[in-house]
């Protein structure tokens, strides 16, 4: 976990969740507080896991793509901090069918669409 402060009143503005594992960091979920976004934290945040996983002798740095794995907002945001993409694999397993089922069911999704998981689907 990284945490950015306001300077001012030391309250958290922005965090993220990263996973250091062989010679990768994952960028994993992160957040900011409606009231800071216009600082852009995250941005700070981001810059300063790169530099300590520089020094720290980690190959790579994930940021990630795309809701859905689309050229959103969200990929053009991580976009933003390199032009070096790689291809990548997801693995889409469903370990309980009756659970997934029923949480499809319960959103009404009945769409046909390649989107996983079809219960997080929004238009």
């Amino acid at each position: 976990m990284i945490f950015a402060l306001h300077k001012e009143t030391n309250e958290i503005a922005s965090a993220a969740m990263m996973i250091k594992s062989n010679n990768i960091i994952q960028y994993h979920i992160s957040g900011t507080k409606n009231k800071f976004l216009h600082l852009t934290p995250i941005r700070h945040i981001i810059d300063e896991m790169r530099i300590k996983g520089t020094e720290e002798n980690y190959k790579y740095f994930n940021l990630g793509g795309g809701l859905g794995n689309v050229q959103d907002d969200l990929f053009r945001f991580k976009a933003s901090f390199s032009k070096d993409f790689k291809s990548f694999q997801v693995w889409k397993y469903i370990a309980n069918k009756e659970v997934y089922n029923s949480f499809v069911k319960e959103k009404q999704m009945y769409l046909n669409t390649d989107f996983f998981p079809l219960y997080r689907y929004t238009d």
